[in-house]
């Protein structure tokens, strides 16, 4: 009789992804953490012949982190998140994350593809960012300062509430600290609403020297005769 052949039996492998991550399919780490897609396999070796390529070249694979962060805080101005970062450079959100962090806390070095990776994001306009930027989250401290000295100055949640596309009730929250982050878009338009509601006006620009207007009388002196 012939020996009996076991047939194939397939083992899933738990994935080792921590609990929570923001990792997404698509980017290296994915594939660091045992997935097997495609898209994410493909995403590992690209960052693999970066690395050799570097290697190769003589190039050191740690760099000064003061350029890539600052592009980053440009582009978290112009309304992408963390997240947005992290899916336009295909790194882990909690690595751009470190990179945002002040400089005195931020990684002293980071590797060269990272960096470069970073520096390749182009600047979003209005015109070709999604409609998805700006709803990463952000510390909500700073718009709730901005939203207490609106209110002081008399302008009511009733009031800026339409004009800021949300409700009073959010706004409430926001200016009594019940919200610790909030959307990105809506921290822009408080600031922006703040600007409008409480800059004073800038002066009006002076073309050349101009010459005092003398007033012109409109009844004669009671010394002058008439002709």
């Amino acid at each position: 009789m012939p020996a009996h052949v076991p047939s194939q039996v397939t083992v899933a492998i738990a994935p080792r992804r921590p609990a929570g991550s923001r990792i997404r399919h698509g980017q290296a780490s994915c594939a660091d953490y045992g997935c097997t897609l495609p898209a994410c396999r493909e995403a590992a070796r690209r960052a693999r012949r970066r690395r050799k390529r570097d290697h190769a070249a003589g190039l050191t694979t740690k760099v000064d982190p003061t350029a890539a962060a600052g592009h980053a805080s440009l582009l978290r101005r112009h309304g992408m998140s963390a997240q947005d970062l992290a899916d336009a450079s295909g790194f882990s959100v909690t690595l751009i994350r470190r990179l945002l962090r002040p400089p005195a806390i931020r990684p002293k070095q980071i590797a060269r593809t990272t960096a470069d990776a970073v520096l390749g994001i182009a600047i979003p306009s209005r015109s070709t960012w999604s409609s998805v930027s700006g709803q990463g989250l952000t510390p909500a401290g700073q718009a709730a300062t901005l939203l207490v000295t609106l209110a002081q100055a008399g302008w009511p949640a009733s009031y800026m509430a339409p004009r800021l596309g949300t409700r009073t009730q959010t706004l409430a929250a926001i200016r009594n600290q019940k919200r610790s982050r909030i959307r990105i878009a809506l921290d822009q338009s408080i600031r922006r609403l703040y600007a409008r509601l409480l800059s004073p006006p800038r002066p009006r620009p002076v073309c050349g020297p101009q010459t005092p207007r003398v007033p012109v009388p409109t009844t004669c002196p009671d010394n002058t005769t008439s002709p």
